[in-house]
């Protein structure tokens, strides 16, 4: 026979075997689903199956989106800080962020780093981390294979609404030295997505290096930017770089 409910469209055989199906209108977090069908035919016989469901993406669910990004920089006390900023769309989005010191193999790593989450409209504390085995989330961070090889180090896993927040790494007690700032987003089959990332920092005698990790199917169109002491000096910060020059490399091929 034939059915029809608010969420599925199904032809069903005499032998209970379900024939076609097109399944929920709806979306859902979960992957996998029981669905039960009964049927009765006109002579009032009735047969019953339960069917395991598998939701799958096509390729225009699941288009290139942001899933982590790893920032190292020299840091420092007041404007040396490192500042990412962090535009979050389309949802909420379980975001992980941890900031490395201690543990980093180079001569002069961040001491004791501190990150902090603002929320960019009105520049309120969403969250903060010092020593991450003192954050309320550090069993999720151990969960998720995350925890920082140091004590000192800092770790957090935050849920943002869509909106736009800053997140900054400096030493506790306002020392310079390297630091790698990570942000990741740890439920990327959640509707909310990372859609763009700002970088403030300082290069020292190097460079400012940043890591993105993409995921899903297709290309996505970015645009990249780096901006020096012209643009930045327009905006009241000093000390900006004379001529920055942009590189961009793909470390999967």
């Amino acid at each position: 026979g034939t059915g029809d409910t608010d969420n599925a469209n199904f032809t069903m055989d005499a032998n209970g075997v379900l024939k076609t199906a097109k399944i929920f209108d709806s979306l859902f977090d979960q992957e996998n689903h029981s669905v039960r069908v009964s049927v009765t035919n006109t002579s009032g016989k009735s047969t019953e199956g339960v069917f395991q469901v598998t939701l799958l993406p096509s390729q225009e669910d699941n288009p290139i989106e942001i899933i982590a990004s790893s920032t190292r920089a020299e840091i420092g006390p007041g404007d040396g800080q490192l500042v990412i900023g962090v535009l979050v769309s389309g949802g909420t989005v379980d975001m992980m962020v941890k900031g490395l010191g201690p543990s980093l193999p180079v001569f002069g790593a961040l001491p004791d780093p501190v990150l902090t989450v603002f929320s960019a409209q009105g520049g309120a504390m969403v969250e903060q981390s010092d020593d991450w085995q003192s954050h309320a989330s550090s069993a999720e961070v151990s969960a998720l294979g995350h925890a920082p090889a140091s004590a000192k180090e800092s770790a957090l896993v935050v849920a943002l609404a869509p909106g736009a927040y800053t997140v900054t790494l400096s030493d506790t007690n306002s020392r310079a030295g390297t630091g790698v700032l990570h942000i990741e987003n740890i439920r990327p089959v959640r509707e909310g997505k990372i859609s763009m990332i700002s970088i403030r920092g300082s290069t020292g005698t190097g460079m400012l290096s940043h890591g993105l990790v993409l995921d899903g199917n297709n290309t996505m169109e970015s645009l990249a930017m780096a901006r020096g002491e012209d643009s930045l000096g327009a905006m009241g910060i000093s000390g900006g770089i004379a001529d920055p020059y942009l590189r961009l490399w793909n470390l999967s091929s």
